[in-house]
């Protein structure tokens, strides 16, 4: 959970860097901060949806596998199977939290000045 939650928050605070430009041009065209985070967000979300669909159909492929390693536990258990991603979900969402409120409080004139 902890290296999903630091790639996640990596990935978006690299992207947010790469975009500051961009998200200061919005901002100085009258974007609202609102605007700024769901921009952000969207692509968090993004993310980790993109990530989530992969492990899970990782995670199903392997379970077969790994059936006779497990002890008094099913292989394809539903619960964990809703209960983990679920739980993903909401740690990620703090990940996208610290770089779309440092985008979305950046000073447009500040980074233009910047670059």
């Amino acid at each position: 959970m902890f290296l999903a939650l630091v790639g996640v928050y990596g990935l978006l605070a690299a992207s947010v860097d790469q975009r500051a430009r961009e998200l200061s041009i919005r901002a100085a065209l009258g974007a609202t901060l609102r605007d700024i985070l769901a921009s952000v967000a969207f692509i968090g979300l993004r993310l980790t949806a993109i990530g989530l669909g992969l492990g899970l159909l990782a995670s199903m492929a392997a379970s077969s596998l790994l059936s006779t390693l497990l002890y008094d536990v099913q292989p394809r258990d539903p619960l964990v199977f809703a209960l983990v991603p679920l739980a993903i979900l909401s740690v990620s969402t703090f990940a996208w939290l610290a770089p779309a409120r440092r985008a979305a409080s950046a000073s447009p004139l500040d980074i233009l000045r910047g670059e």
